[in-house]
């Protein structure tokens, strides 16, 4: 888990790079669909269709226009603060 969040800040910084070298900070969604559009367009079809259909329009998609950067960072944090809580609970039990 440590790793996956070492992945996404270094991703995060790269978006920030890429942001500050295009004059503009572009949306999480723009950056997916500039690396894979296709699969961008099946998770809205795959949410809209098997779980419910205003899910994509209603939660997803504002997490979409919110900074790439930013959002990247948010979510590498968090993955590193939920494997400190894991470890600390592991590390109690034993």
């Amino acid at each position: 888990m440590r790793l996956a969040a070492l992945i996404l800040l270094a991703v995060a910084i790269a978006a920030l790079v890429a942001d500050l070298l295009g004059g503009r900070a572009a949306s999480f969604g723009e950056r997916w669909a500039q690396l894979h559009r296709e699969s961008l367009i099946g998770l809205q079809s795959g949410l809209e269709n098997r779980v419910h259909a205003d899910l994509f329009f209603e939660w997803v998609l504002p997490v979409l226009e919110l900074p790439a950067a930013a959002t990247l960072a948010v979510l590498g944090l968090a993955l590193f603060a939920i494997a400190a809580l894991l470890r600390r609970r592991r590390l109690r039990e034993s």
